[in-house]
């Protein structure tokens, strides 16, 4: 009876040890979805970001570093983890697998000879939608090119491109301002760099219609 509690005993010790051993190797991940398209599990460490994933793919090209804006950014945040990461330098994914941003070019009979949008017109859907996305300034008045129109009351516009946007869990991450900004809204948007990730997070990557409006004033 003696022999077999001290076997039931040395087994639970084994147990015990293996079960920590797997505990203390366990590696959180992230999965990255590009275009719907699983890439697979990838390991993160305490202050990982979307960036620091997206960058292990052999065909990224990376914009130009520009600094971070220091009152909204986490990489400022002396209580964040990513405070001082990157030299609190941010950049932008300029193309992935060879797709890259491309401004949108206006469908003849959207605007008229000298740039200014139609109201009425129906056969350009997206600038439709730039349309609307000014509608708090009058709406869209002029298409300046490059992807960029202008609202009606010349306080803000819009760019309107092909771009890469990125959502983890299903969200924008970004910070909720109050009072709003007069540059940024009642909501700043992260960059990859200051988008830090958890264990489990879902990345989604999606080459789309980038719709942003930002202030001229």
């Amino acid at each position: 009876m003696k022999n077999t509690k001290r076997i039931v005993s040395m087994v639970m010790v084994v147990v015990l040890m293996l079960a920590l051993s797997i505990s203390a190797f366990a590696t959180d991940t992230v999965t990255l979805y590009v275009n719907g398209i699983s890439q697979g599990a990838f390991n993160i460490g305490s202050d990982s970001t979307v960036y620091d994933i997206v960058a292990q793919m052999s065909t990224a090209v990376w914009s130009s570093e520009s600094n971070a804006i220091a009152a909204y950014s986490p990489l400022y945040d002396s209580t964040n983890p990513l405070y001082n990461k990157y030299s609190q330098k941010v950049c932008y994914l300029s193309s992935l697998n060879g797709s890259g941003s491309a401004p949108h070019t206006p469908v003849t009979g959207s605007i008229d000879g000298n740039g200014n949008y139609i109201s009425t017109q129906t056969v350009d859907t997206v600038l439709q939608q730039a349309n609307t996305k000014l509608a708090d300034y009058g709406g869209l008045k002029r298409w300046g090119g490059n992807g960029y129109g202008y609202s009606a009351d010349g306080t803000h516009a819009v760019y309107v491109g092909w771009d890469w946007v990125f959502t983890v869990n299903g969200n924008t991450p970004g910070k909720t301002i109050t009072p709003a900004s007069p540059i940024y809204g009642d909501f700043f948007q992260y960059t990859m760099r200051e988008s830090l990730l958890a264990s489990g997070d879902e990345i989604d990557l999606d080459y789309d219609y980038y719709f942003f409006v930002f202030s001229l004033v």
